[in-house]
């Protein structure tokens, strides 16, 4: 193998590009958006006001606020075709867990689990999954 100079090995020290974003200081374990220190992002900040955030460069105004709450409200309309499937799962869901509140609460990655083939060959109750949204 031939040695390069100033050549090492990994990613440590590596600078892929400057950001005026994000900030990563893994050393010392930050890691900010835009300045702002991402645990203080979690803990006061929404979903929205982070979006606004790293779109313009600065927490919104109440305005601002509302409106982007409202764009992406739009955009999280399901098609009719997914609606109706989750309405058809009510009547199963409601006679297997006992209330559409409780299933509600589960998550839907459980569900993946019962027809994943990598889980059909266990026979132990303690091996299996808990499926169907969790019921």
């Amino acid at each position: 193998m031939v040695e390069v100079k100033g050549f090492k090995e990994g990613l440590e020290d590596v600078v892929a590009a400057d950001s005026s974003i994000c900030y990563i200081d893994g050393g010392r374990g930050i890691l900010s958006y835009r300045g702002i220190d991402i645990h203080d992002l979690a803990d006061k900040s929404t979903f929205e006001e982070v979006c606004f955030l790293l779109w313009e460069g600065r927490l919104p105004r109440r305005e601002e606020l509302e409106k982007a709450r409202r764009e992406l409200g739009q955009e999280r309309t399901l098609p009719q075709e997914m609606l109706e499937l989750l309405s058809s799962l009510v009547p199963h869901l409601t006679r297997r867990c006992g209330s559409p509140a409780r299933s509600r609460r589960s998550s839907p990655h459980t569900t993946a689990s019962a027809t994943d083939s990598r889980w059909s060959n266990r026979t132990s109750r303690s091996d299996t999954p808990r499926t169907f949204f969790g019921c």
